[in-house]
């Protein structure tokens, strides 16, 4: 059978005072602090024991690895930076992709690849001309 707490009525010294005269009630606050340090104390638990299961299987996964042979020239770096300072950067980006629009310069030395500024290249595709369809229809 749930034990359930009557509401029980305001005496007229708290209605005429215009706020609560009476103390709470002890029992469902102490039963409230005991319920929420079981519940802390259960979940402190839970997760020491998952940080101490995933945590040895990181150590297993590290030691094989470990354990593989890699050569020096198949080592891999990761070169990972925070952006600091992304309005920097994005105009450092933006003022790197005028130049390479502006200037001449090698995009393939082996291949011997070059790049123009696009000044000249849409130059040179107005002189060559555009592809166009010799019996296209008429719209």
């Amino acid at each position: 059978m749930a034990h359930t707490i009557e509401p029980q009525p305001i005496p007229i010294e708290s209605q005429n005072a215009g706020h609560e005269l009476r103390d709470s009630p002890f029992g469902p606050i102490v039963v409230g602090f005991i319920s929420m340090a079981v519940l802390l104390g259960s979940s402190i638990i839970v997760v020491i024991f998952l940080l101490g299961y995933f945590g040895s299987n990181q150590i297993k996964s590290e030691e094989m690895f470990k354990n593989q042979s890699v050569g020096p020239q198949e080592q891999i770096t990761l070169d990972i930076h925070l952006q600091v300072n992304p309005v920097r950067d994005l105009l450092e980006l933006q003022q790197k992709n005028q130049h390479i629009l502006e200037t001449y310069g090698w995009v393939d030395p082996v291949k011997t690849r070059v790049h123009i500024p696009i000044e000249k290249a849409m130059e040179k595709a107005l002189e060559q001309g555009f592809p166009s369809r010799e019996n296209a229809p008429a719209k």
